[in-house]
């Protein structure tokens, strides 16, 4: 996250309980109050047993439990309350800690990145986790820059007005 450019207490926290009682891994705060979850916990340990499998019928059961996992943790974390219409986006991240189980995840269940996606879940390898991260960074700084204009056109609005009633009375005392 700090390579991302982001601070805790200021961009994210960490570990913190949300109205609904829960404690997502990380809270991405977003424009407007809104809020983005994500978890980080992810089940990994039939994904090592695959790999250290030393027959084939051993790799092929290993990761089919895996894959059972990642779809079981993937419908757990639609049951935690991380969406909430009225303060987080309508999707929750989960974070896969590394670009092989994800790509082994998409080479050996095509179908659950869409059934995640349905489930308002995405999945985030680190380099795809980065590329959120961007988003959400550059969001907040269109954001702070729209809020900014505004208070710039409200201030010159101000400006205009009071200069209109200075200009009124410049040509009253010169009548």
């Amino acid at each position: 996250l700090r390579a991302a450019g982001f601070i805790e207490g200021v961009n994210f926290r960490q570990q913190a309980t949300n109205t609904a009682g829960k404690r997502p891994d990380f809270t991405f705060m977003l424009p407007q109050g809104l809020e983005l979850n994500m978890d980080v916990k992810f089940p990994i340990d039939n994904y090592l047993r695959h790999l250290e499998a030393a027959t084939e019928p051993e790799r092929a059961v290993a990761a089919t439990a895996f894959l059972r996992d990642v779809r079981s943790r993937v419908k757990e974390i639609t049951t935690r309350e991380y969406i909430d219409p009225d303060r987080t986006v309508d999707h929750v991240l989960l974070f896969i800690p590394n670009e092989s189980i994800y790509a082994f995840i998409h080479e050996n269940d095509p179908e659950l990145l869409d059934r995640a996606l349905a489930q308002r879940v995405v999945l985030c390898s680190p380099s795809t986790l980065f590329a959120v991260l961007a988003v959400v960074r550059h969001s907040m700084r269109n954001f702070l820059f729209e809020r900014t204009s505004d208070e710039i056109l409200e201030c010159l609005t101000r400006f205009v007005k009071q200069w209109d009633k200075f200009a009124e009375n410049v040509d009253k005392v010169g009548r």
